[in-house]
């Protein structure tokens, strides 16, 4: 079935990896989200490895099917998230939001 859909794109002049792939993959990714915080009071820290997602154009698909969270690269601001003693976050977070 998948094949058939990404060969259906290819005949039409398109990329299957864009058309297809990243947009099933970014709603997947949504729907994880959505499993992690299902409450207004749920908690969660969504860990995104690949560089990808922010060196590849098409990582902006899957960073704007997200809701706004906040967003850093320092190990600090996870551990504050996990412990209310800690300091105030860095200057490494920021808070995102969708286009």
């Amino acid at each position: 079935m998948l094949e058939a859909r990404l060969e259906a794109v290819r005949r039409r002049g398109g990329n299957p990896f864009l058309a297809e792939q990243v947009p099933t993959a970014a709603i997947a990714l949504k729907q994880g989200v959505g499993r992690l915080i299902r409450r207004h009071d749920d908690r969660g820290v969504l860990v995104l490895c690949d560089p990808r997602l922010v060196s590849k154009p098409y990582g902006r698909v899957f960073m704007a099917s997200l809701p706004p969270l906040t967003r850093t690269t320092a190990l600090a601001d996870v551990q504050a998230f996990f412990d209310p003693s800690c300091a105030e976050p860095s200057a490494a977070a920021e808070t995102a939001h969708e286009p």
